[in-house]
């Protein structure tokens, strides 16, 4: 099981995005002392490093710049722009975070509106496969459905260390908020159905 180390400052961050790292089943190492990083970071013998820019007493470019003196190994350039010393990935973590965040977000808002709607789903289904369901049962429009296919395959390519162009990550940051107001209104003509049929009967209609 590869370890994930995190350097984030931010505290509710740092704990969110481990969380997340926990559920995909990595060990993770947060790090707070930022005075000694480097030391820390070694300790923790990773196999990739989630590092933010803006750090107390060094910044996120100081601290690869660090990793790479002290190592041998060239620098393999990313889109993201990691540093991979001996093995050690640090990658700059602003879009994986990001990404991450919308792939487990876009689970659970999904997982939500199918237990709203009386679905019983095992935590293992995916966004994907809790679409299926709603799709199987035409309680999810075709345009919904398809975007959602795209995002969850960007942000698993993103996720996976795979390389992908800045304008499909651009793509997936203009298009979400579009996508939770569709996700929240799935089932609401449903509903919206079942009230005006409660109201004929009560009319004797």
């Amino acid at each position: 099981m590869s370890r994930i180390t995190i350097v984030e400052d931010d505290c509710f961050m740092r704990e969110e995005l481990a969380d997340i790292l926990e559920k995909e089943g990595y060990k993770v190492t947060q790090i707070c002392d930022f005075q000694n990083v480097y030391e820390e970071i070694q300790k923790s013998r990773p196999a990739l490093v989630l590092l933010d820019i803006n750090l107390p007493q060094k910044s996120g470019f100081e601290i690869c710049k660090q990793l790479k003196e002290k190592n041998t190994s060239g620098i393999n350039r990313h889109r993201t722009n990691y540093y991979d010393p001996n093995d050690i990935k640090v990658k700059i973590e602003e879009d994986y975070i990001e990404m991450l965040k919308v792939r487990y977000s876009l689970e659970n808002k999904l997982r939500l509106k199918a237990e709203e709607m009386n679905y019983s789903l095992p935590k293992t289904k995916s966004a994907i496969d809790i679409i299926e369901i709603l799709k199987k049962d035409e309680k999810i429009e075709e345009l919904l459905y398809d975007l959602i296919v795209q995002v969850v395959q960007i942000t698993n390519r993103v996720v996976h260390g795979q390389d992908v162009d800045d304008q499909y990550i651009g793509f997936v940051k203009k298009i979400y908020p579009d996508m939770v107001n569709m996700i929240n209104k799935i089932g609401r003509n449903l509903k919206s159905e079942g009230n005006k049929n409660k109201i004929l009967r009560s009319q004797g209609h």
